[in-house]
């Protein structure tokens, strides 16, 4: 016969250790929605730098760039740090959802330096 605690205790065994990753992630990502997004991107851009290649050598502005929003908006925090702690516990899968959002602001900002760039250029 199977006792109802046991039962009960492997359950909740088993949803802890479903939900400890989950709950260390969560922890782990700050409660401002900026930063919370700054630091996917960042964290995002960090494991494509430790991949190598040539990859690694395009990304790099963007890593600077985001780290220097994060800084700059919470220099408090110590950013890298935070980044790897995030990045210990979030799936390659979960980093690489940001992607088109990072790549897109990454784009648009880049977009902006050029046209200002071309601006400048055009002044006397």
């Amino acid at each position: 016969m199977t006792n109802p605690l046991m039962k009960g205790a492997a359950a909740l065994a088993l949803a802890v250790g479903l939900m400890a990753p989950l709950a260390a992630q969560a922890q782990s990502v700050p409660s401002n929605p900026t930063d919370a997004a700054d630091m996917k991107c960042l964290a995002l851009l960090v494991t494509i730098v430790e991949m190598g290649g040539e990859e690694s050598t395009q990304v790099m502005p963007g890593v600077f760039y985001y780290l220097g929003r994060l800084e700059g908006r919470t220099p408090s925090t110590n950013w890298l740090e935070a980044t790897e702690a995030y990045r210990r516990v979030t799936p390659i899968e979960s980093l690489a959802a940001d992607a088109e959002r990072c790549s897109q602001e990454l784009m648009v900002k880049g977009n902006e330096m050029i046209a200002f760039g071309e601006a400048q250029a055009q002044q006397p």
